[in-house]
Order: structure tokens, then sequence, then C-alpha cells
């Protein structure tokens, strides 16, 4: 892949780039049914100058309420996983994505840390 050009859109990660629009719901519930083993959205937070997570989000319906709940609008930049467990255990701890934090971030962009969501 030549530098500089996006990524191919890859399931089970949804990305949703800066001023990109949402992907729509259909599409997610899509992604989530085909990949069962739970779920997990990033999102980076202008306010806080933080990657967000929630993860674990075993079920198509706690999916959607958490994605309803944030009111993500086209300035937000999300990454959104859907686990298809091929080993370890198929809970919400192997869900992703895994938060950071700064110390294995270093080298990438240590003034961006990523942190948990609840």
């Amino acid at each position: 892949m030549e530098a500089g050009k996006p990524l191919p859109k890859i399931n089970p990660l949804t990305g949703k780039p800066f001023e990109v629009q949402l992907p729509k719901l259909e599409k997610l519930k899509t992604c989530f049914e085909s990949n069962p083993d739970g779920a997990g959205i990033a999102w980076y937070s202008k306010e806080d100058n933080l990657w967000c997570v929630e993860k674990g989000l075993m079920t198509w319906d706690h999916f959607k309420e958490t994605w309803d709940s944030k009111r993500f609008t086209v300035q937000d930049t999300i990454i959104a996983h859907f686990r298809i467990g091929t080993s370890g255990k198929k809970d919400k701890g192997n869900t992703h994505p895994f938060p950071v934090n700064v110390r294995t971030q270093e080298g990438n962009n240590p003034d961006r840390p990523i942190v948990t969501g609840k």
C-alpha cells in the first residue's frame, strides 16, 4: 500500500475519521452479528484531549445503547471493533480496543494518552 493512501475498509474493525459520515446502524448491526463475540468503541475526546474506550459490549442491544448514548457526530473520530473469537476466552476482557497507557504508547504519540471509559 502506498504511503498516504487510506487503509481499505476491513471488518470487523470499522473506523470513522473526523468529518466523515457516521456508519449506519444497519452496517454496525451486520458487523456485530457477523462477529458476535463482543465489541468495543474508542473515540477521541476533543474536550479532554484523550482517546476513550468502552469495551465488553457483549450484545447488540448493549452496543447500540452505548453507541447511542455517546451522540457521535460527523465531527467525531471513532473506532468500533467487533470480535470473533479465534483463541482465548469469549468474554468482556478479550474485546477490543485495548486501552493503552502513555508508557506503551511512547514513540507513537505520548501527548495523546488513551484512557478507559466505564
